[in-house]
């Protein structure tokens, strides 16, 4: 069985989505993690996968699957098989050992560093999505249950889940109405996940340029650093998520009713709302080095260009009018030391 997981850009909302109602728009891109699964005959279950220099080799006890790779970046792989085979051990499904091959495109992983494109929730999507299709298991929303769980466990239990959501159902504007996982797995299976979609379609008018600067950041990090700073300054934390998602719920409204010059002022007030919460909060979500790049680039052809997800500065988009700004932009960034990212949104 063989099958592919996209990556994604949350092109606004960052934080926002932590808390409930609020709105942010999660765009996959045509880049992913790569899937091809089949059944063992015996117990042993194989995992490889080239890019992250990860070949693992476990059991399934009857009870577990177990493994003795330590590795962090198999974490999440872990997680996924492990909650993957205790579902199926709820559904009274007998279990075999199996073979999973993962290949990531570049996109994702560029001189081995993560880009900032929801690499841990793809390949999350993608084991739950395999181990289940092995057993003849395939349904969306039990998967995307399964791996919403298993990346919260693996991640330190921070995060809305958005990710997870687009590797499941494509872009879409995401809203939740709770901010934790609470109790048991098997639990959680039988909990509506409180999660809202509208699925949306990215427009033709806006051209992405989209670029790494070779750092990889810690999503988790950053946000664990705002829930401290929310837990210490709670009025103030409300008040401002207030202002920030008032501009978002606009900034969906023009989206959807395909107001070009509304949906480039609100981007760049969102962007910069998210930045005076990273100078609150003391976490560099937007560093004065990349507000001047992003100015300087709309000198060589971009409309706008700003950070997406939680910032940090892995990766950016500049969105272009044509494609003589797009070569342009793209030129101004190789020469100035960043890699252009060959992703187009979907």
């Amino acid at each position: 069985m063989h099958h592919t997981v996209f990556g994604k850009i949350l092109l606004f909302g960052g934080y926002a989505i932590l808390e409930p109602g609020n709105v942010g728009l999660v765009l996959c891109i045509d880049k992913g993690l790569h899937f091809s699964v089949q059944k063992r005959s015996d117990s042993n279950i194989i995992v490889r996968s080239p890019q992250y220099a990860i070949t693992a080799v476990g059991k399934y006890d009857g009870n577990a699957a177990c493994f003795s790779e330590k590795d962090p970046s198999f974490l999440f792989i872990e997680q996924a098989i492990a909650y993957s085979t205790t579902y199926l051990q709820y559904k009274k499904i007998d279990i075999t050992g199996f073979e999973l091959d993962i290949r990531t495109d570049e996109a994702l992983l560029i001189k081995n560093k993560k880009t900032g494109f929801g690499s841990s929730a793809a390949v999350t999507v993608g084991v739950v999505q395999s181990v289940l299709g092995c057993f003849g298991m395939t349904n969306k929303d039990v998967i995307f249950k399964i791996a919403l769980y298993a990346h919260f466990k693996s991640q330190g239990k921070v995060g809305s889940g958005f990710d997870i959501s687009a590797s499941c159902f494509g872009s879409h504007f995401f809203t939740s109405s709770r901010i934790h996982i609470e109790g048991g797995f098997e639990e959680f299976l039988d909990a509506d996940p409180g999660i809202t979609r509208e699925l949306y379609t990215w427009p033709t008018y806006f051209i992405p340029v989209v670029a790494f600067s070779g750092v990889s950041a810690s999503t988790p990090n950053l946000v664990k650093k705002v829930l401290a700073y929310k837990e210490q300054n709670t009025d103030a934390y409300h008040g401002f998520m207030v202002e920030y998602n008032t501009i978002n719920m606009a900034l969906k409204y023009a989206f959807l009713h395909n107001k070009k010059e509304d949906i480039v002022a609100l981007l760049e007030q969102s962007w910069k709302k998210r930045k005076e919460l990273g100078i609150k909060a003391g976490v560099s979500i937007e560093s004065d080095t990349y507000t001047k790049l992003f100015t300087e680039l709309k000198h060589h052809g971009a409309i706008i260009c700003g950070l997406p997800g939680g910032g940090g500065g892995d990766s950016f988009v500049c969105l272009c009018e044509n494609n003589t700004a797009k070569e342009n932009v793209s030129r101004y960034l190789r020469d100035h030391g960043f890699d252009i990212v060959d992703v187009t949104m979907q």
